[in-house]
């Protein structure tokens, strides 16, 4: 995502020479960098590295988890 939306801020620069990208525009540039960064491919990429499919029961350990031994503290 990072590099489409840098892709889209350089060209549209490109197209209007000295100006700079205003508040008003930012979400016009999101749009088409997500447009190009939200694929298919890339979803499946984020779940297999999650660990979600295929499932993976190892992919984390108990360390993992550690830091949410104060939450189970707190609510008790």
């Amino acid at each position: 995502m990072n590099t489409y939306y840098d892709q889209e801020v350089q060209a549209r620069l490109r197209h209007h020479p000295g100006r700079v990208v205003s508040e008003l525009q930012i979400a016009e540039i999101f749009s088409a960098a997500y447009g190009k960064a939200a694929t298919v491919q890339n979803a499946c990429n984020s779940f297999w590295k999650a660990g979600i499919i295929p499932f993976r029961r190892d992919m984390f350990t108990d360390e993992d988890f550690a830091a949410s031994a104060i939450t189970d503290v707190l609510i008790k």
